[in-house]
């Protein structure tokens, strides 16, 4: 799953007891950019696999993932993804993108900087139980971190786009003076005044 200049992995995670034998197990894959430019938007790849259920846990019927990116100055957290179709040990959620889009402001970055930030990931699952005593769905939920990535500054600082609009004026100034000079040699070319 991985492509160049992503970091790739999977991270388990853990619910109920392994003593009272109600516990299910998740597994996470995912692929992240190694470098996140602020200002572009950025997709994250994930699979959840539903590696085990077992005591009186028999489906799981809702999973949802939030991630969380936490800076040296700010934490992040994007839209959550959601699943409800029903999954049974082996069953498969993905693969699904997540498309984080953080300013310079959202990341607590100025202009020119570079940060390390870190990827964490929340999961958060409604289970059914065959219990007689309690057949209802469980909710239970963790955090677990994913990786660490760097965050770069975006390009949009006010001198750059000072820059842009003067390259672009130029050009458009360009592109004046050609057009110009086209039409007074047409004139030229048809005896015109």
């Amino acid at each position: 799953m991985g492509q160049p200049g992503t970091v790739s992995g999977s991270t388990l995670y853990t619910f109920g007891s392994i003593v009272a034998q109600d516990e299910s197990n998740y597994t996470i894959y995912y692929s992240i950019p190694q470098v996140i430019h602020a200002g572009v938007k950025t997709n994250m790849t994930f699979y959840v696999y539903l590696t085990l259920l077992s005591g009186w846990k028999i489906q799981s019927q809702t999973q949802i993932l939030q991630i969380i990116v936490d800076t040296p100055s700010k934490q992040v957290t994007t839209l959550h993804a959601q699943n409800n179709v029903t999954l049974y040990q082996g069953g498969r959620w993905g693969p699904f993108n997540m498309t984080l889009d953080l300013n310079d402001s959202q990341a607590g970055l100025s202009a020119g900087q570079v940060t390390n930030a870190t990827i964490f990931a929340s999961l958060v699952v409604y289970e059914a139980y065959d219990n007689p005593a309690a057949p209802f769905v469980q909710d239970s939920g963790t955090t677990l971190k994913l990786s660490t990535v760097e965050i770069a500054a975006g390009s949009d600082s006010s001198e750059a786009a000072a820059g842009r609009l003067f390259a672009s004026l130029a050009v458009g100034a360009a592109v004046v003076a050609v057009l110009a000079g086209v039409g007074v040699a047409t004139r030229r070319k048809t005896g015109g005044p």
